[in-house]
């Protein structure tokens, strides 16, 4: 279990620097073209499906393919990672959001400290629900 912890850590750490920088550039792009509000939006969506992908194909390949039920394929994994993410994408956005406009933390910042949360989340809810036998 130490050695999946630590390997879902290293596989989330990168998909946080994975989802600041799309966020980063997402946000800043359509910063000045569109309202903040907006743009945030954007840039939240946009980096939240990006990680969730790349972390999927990360910890199903190394993170916890000792927990595959060989009847489960690839493509339904993928959705029930997917369905797990939607909790801790909402952990992330209300947490992110709540920092932002009301403590008016910066907003790299928001969502950085909102990832670190959401991870404990997530590594709880792939062990109960994503790979869960049955």
């Amino acid at each position: 279990m130490l050695k999946r912890l630590f390997s879902f850590l290293l596989v989330g750490g990168f998909g946080a620097v994975v989802n600041l920088v799309c966020f980063s550039c997402a946000y800043y792009a359509l910063g000045w073209p569109v309202n903040r509000l907006l743009a945030y939006a954007i840039a939240f969506v946009i980096a939240t499906e990006v990680s969730i992908l790349v972390n999927f194909m990360l910890n199903d390949r190394f993170t916890f393919r000792q927990l595959h039920d060989r009847v489960r394929a690839w493509q339904a994994r993928c959705m029930r990672y997917h369905v797990t993410s939607v909790g801790g994408t909402l952990v992330t956005l209300g947490l992110s959001f709540s920092l932002l406009h009301v403590l008016h933390v910066p907003a790299l910042f928001a969502q950085a400290m909102a990832l670190v949360v959401a991870t404990v989340f997530n590594f709880v809810a792939h062990h109960v629900f994503t790979y869960a036998a049955g």
